[in-house]
């Protein structure tokens, strides 16, 4: 746990009081933990911590075990890809280089532990543990070995391999040089590609702005052209035939009007024979 933990010890028998922050001490040998509050620590400060009492075995094993449970962490965990999509999404936002680690441990260990809490919102680091659900990820990489450590680019391709075994002391040097030298809101690197990314999002949206525009446009050019909406002529003219085909049927009755001269005919007759009737009186027979 070298670097990992800091140890420090405080005599009782110099007389003078211990720091309020250790708080009271009722006998001896006391052990405490102090840990960063995540909470309640703003921006880049670890002012304010929690004090823990160790009251388990005085041992090496447990007092190690304890110490590894309650150190900060840091640490994005990547679980397929699209964890990873969401991974490398956060560090362009806030400007961050982002490191990966391959292990084939179940836990996170102690010194990615101490780098993640060391390089806090300077460079972000992310876990890919062995799996089925990491295939894709591992493919990505061409990663064959572990454990392994790489570092990405902007867009998350372009990556830089780290060609010796990853310990504690060699990553601390290696993010050293890639990491931000201040905290990314203080960061002038990390600020010029945050507005980089701004930009490039505002070109983006207008782009996209400009082509619905367009093709807003192009469908309301369509609806305006209702020239074969207008095409009604050919039902008007089928309309009047229909009138001409009346037209017709009235001549048609004139004729029935023209029996009026067989009646007159007749009237002829039957007043011929009955002026003959009366000068003969008897009717003519046939």
């Amino acid at each position: 746990m070298k670097g990992t933990v800091k140890v420090a010890y405080w005599d009782t028998e110099q007389g003078s009081n211990p720091p309020r922050l250790i708080g009271q001490i009722k006998g001896t040998p006391t052990i405490k933990f102090i840990y960063p509050n995540k909470k309640k620590n703003k921006g880049n400060s670890n002012k304010k911590k929690i004090v823990v009492d160790y009251q388990q075995a005085r041992e090496f094993k447990p007092m190690m075990a304890f110490a590894e449970a309650k150190m900060p962490n840091f640490i994005e965990k990547i679980k397929g890809e699209k964890a990873l999509d969401k991974f490398i999404s956060k560090g362009d936002k806030y400007g961050l280089p982002k490191a990966l680690l391959f292990t084939k441990l179940g836990k996170t260990s102690s010194s990615l532990k101490a780098l993640s809490t060391e390089y806090r919102r300077r460079l972000l680091i992310g876990e890919v543990r062995g799996g089925k659900h990491n295939k894709a990820v591992f493919k990505r990489y061409n990663i064959k070995e572990m454990p392994a450590c790489i570092v990405l680019g902007e867009d998350g391709e372009e990556h830089q391999v780290f060609d010796k075994k990853p310990s504690f002391n060699r990553l601390n040097m290696w993010f050293k040089n890639l990491a931000l030298q201040k905290p990314y809101f203080k960061d002038e690197v990390a600020q010029a590609r945050i507005a980089a990314r701004k930009g490039d999002t505002e070109e983006e949206t207008t782009e996209e702005e400009t082509t619905e525009e367009e093709t807003t446009e192009e469908e309301k050019t369509p609806k305006k052209k209702e020239t074969p909406k207008k095409k009604k002529t050919p039902k008007k003219k089928k309309e009047t035939p229909k009138k001409k085909k009346e037209t017709p049927k009235k001549k048609k009755e004139t004729p029935k009007k023209k029996k009026t001269p067989k009646k007159k005919k007749e009237t002829r007759k039957k007043k011929e024979t009955t002026e003959k009737e009366k000068e003969t009186g008897f009717k003519e027979e046939l």
